[in-house]
């Protein structure tokens, strides 16, 4: 089936709206965490904001302070909703601001790469519906592919430059110390050095090969299932759960490109 650029952005939205909404859901469980009584009460952050004007100082400290900063989760919440029904421009854009003050709260991102790749989904969505120009929402395809292939490349780099992932070692640690490390499956399956040795090889030759997926869709298919696996397994073991729906709902893009 070939993707065309709206139907590609439908399918965007429709993923990246369910996954926002889980966020959402996460931060309000454990909104006891972030109260002022939490170990990520809003106090430890307010030296992150003193080279700034003091009234400026003062809106952002009400607004990440404990009761205002879960009143925002909860209209990322039923943004999330709204984003799922309907590309509107505003709703993309106190998203987008929305994501900004998470990030200000937790000093960076609460949850890394994947929060940073939400950022840039909600960039390609912002200029994709800002104007009824096709060349714009092309444009915002190009940029979600370059900056999810070139996440995956570099990360793959960074990995086969290492001896320690080269040879399995890195994977059996990152293994050996996840919530998962008393699943005795797991422990057994992974206590063969071989086979995280290979293990690892095919997760850097996967990584380094993924921006080949936009010479061919079919090879594109195969790169892209290959890695909703990876994100699935890597969500049971490692507990990297977030990291699941936001790059599997980059991959219609990537799925678009491949076919042209």
């Amino acid at each position: 089936m070939n993707l065309t650029i709206d139907f590609t952005f439908e399918l965007i939205r429709y993923i990246f709206s369910v996954a926002i909404f889980i966020q959402s859901i996460e931060f309000i469980y454990i909104r006891n965490t972030f109260k002022d009584n939490g170990i990520w009460q809003i106090n430890g952050i307010k030296s992150d904001f003193a080279f700034l004007p003091d009234f400026i100082q003062n809106i952002l400290l009400h607004i990440l302070k404990y009761q205002t900063f879960i009143n925002i989760i909860y209209l990322r919440l039923v943004l999330s909703i709204v984003l799922f029904f309907t590309p509107n421009v505003f709703v993309i854009i106190v998203l987008f601001f929305i994501s900004l003050l998470i990030a200000l709260r937790w000093r960076g991102t609460f949850n890394g790469g994947s929060d940073y790749m939400g950022l840039i989904i909600l960039i390609s969505l912002l200029i994709a519906n800002i104007s009824k120009n096709p060349n714009y929402k092309l444009a915002s395809i190009y940029y979600l592919c370059f900056q999810v292939s070139s996440s995956y490349f570099l990360a793959g780099f960074v990995k086969i430059k290492n001896k320690d992932w080269r040879n399995g070692t890195s994977l059996k640690k990152f293994i050996s110390n996840t919530i998962y490390s008393n699943n005795k499956k797991i422990v057994t399956f992974t206590s063969n050095n071989n086979v995280n040795m290979i293990l690892s090889i095919v997760i850097i030759l996967w990584e380094l090969s993924f921006p080949l997926a936009f010479l061919d869709s079919k090879f594109a298919v195969f790169i892209l299932c290959f890695g909703f696996i990876f994100h699935l397994i890597n969500a049971y073991i490692l507990g990297l759960n977030r990291f699941l729906i936001i790059w599997v709902a980059t991959y219609p893009a990537i799925l678009f490109l491949s076919q042209k």
